[in-house]
């Protein structure tokens, strides 16, 4: 069924399997930080990478349902997920205002992350 409410919970179950991908590099990010005293910029790399991947991995499997419009949909996964980091982030860290332009850059790797995600099909395309 094409309905919205199907929409709805797909969404959400792929945006959750994001979320679990990026809980998994952070926690990878974490570990070599920890073990192998990595950079900093290292470690923003690594988040950036975390969120970049997640949001592929998300989009990916919300648009292997889709038959069109994928580069659409996986975009929208990409940034509903950059919304939802910005909300926990700033409920977390309230000064997450100040450091919004350096965000606006990462919103937008969650985007193209997305929407290539979307794009890359297994299967017939």
């Amino acid at each position: 069924g094409g309905n919205m409410k199907n929409y709805v919970s797909n969404l959400i179950k792929f945006l959750l399997v994001a979320y679990s991908v990026t809980m998994i590099v952070l926690l990878l990010v974490s570990f070599l930080l920890f073990r192998f005293h990595v950079s900093e910029s290292f470690v923003n790399g690594g988040v950036v990478f975390a969120y970049v991947i997640s949001c592929f991995v998300g989009a990916n499997l919300f648009c292997r349902a889709k038959s069109s419009r994928r580069f659409m949909w996986g975009g929208m996964v990409g940034l509903i997920y950059a919304i939802t980091i910005a909300i926990v982030s700033f409920i977390l860290n309230r000064e997450l205002f100040t450091a919004l332009p350096r965000l606006l850059p990462v919103f937008g790797l969650c985007v193209v992350g997305g929407m290539l995600g979307g794009m890359m099909r297994s299967g017939k395309g």
